[in-house]
């Protein structure tokens, strides 16, 4: 998740650490560039669900979505590690195992639950986002219990998480 105006992660969460974090790290770099050539031309200050922003190869996948305050939110999802339920009945049983593909609809869910994880965030009347410095970005601790979450119980398929 970047904060709007810098280009440097405000959060950053693995689930699990399957690459090494300086990995993820020039990933999210990248996408961060391409989510910023994306919104270039002046948009209108509605939410934008972008979708896949980059297929980085047959493993890892990004998606991101600006809300209307500007916030970025990116996703990298690794389709290896990921794994369907073995009960997923509605889906051909050629597709349970390993992620085959996502739906941008699949991620709406978790997009949403991090958008109001960062809310709650900014109504702490403790956090202060204008702060500068690593303590400033790290958050709260409320904050990283709910991304990590989000990112551990979040499936294809699932309407809320």
């Amino acid at each position: 998740m970047a904060s709007p105006g810098i280009n440097t992660p405000l959060h950053t969460t693995l689930f699990p650490p399957t690459l090494p974090r300086l990995q993820y790290a020039l990933l999210l770099s990248s996408c961060t560039d391409l989510l910023l050539a994306r919104l270039a031309p002046p948009a209108p200050a509605l939410d934008q669900d972008l979708g896949l922003l980059q297929a980085v190869d047959e493993r890892l996948a990004c998606y991101a979505r600006v809300a209307n305050s500007g916030t970025r939110f990116m996703v990298v999802v690794d389709m290896y590690a990921r794994t369907l339920p073995p009960d997923a009945t509605a889906l051909p049983p050629r597709a349970t195992g390993a992620l085959v593909g996502l739906r941008d609809a699949d991620l709406k869910p978790a997009f949403r639950a991090l958008h109001t994880a960062y809310v709650r965030l900014l109504q702490n009347p403790f956090y202060d986002p204008d702060a500068a410095g690593a303590r400033a970005r790290g958050t709260s601790r409320a904050f990283e219990a709910e991304v990590r979450r989000v990112g551990e119980t979040w499936a294809v398929g699932m309407a809320v998480v």
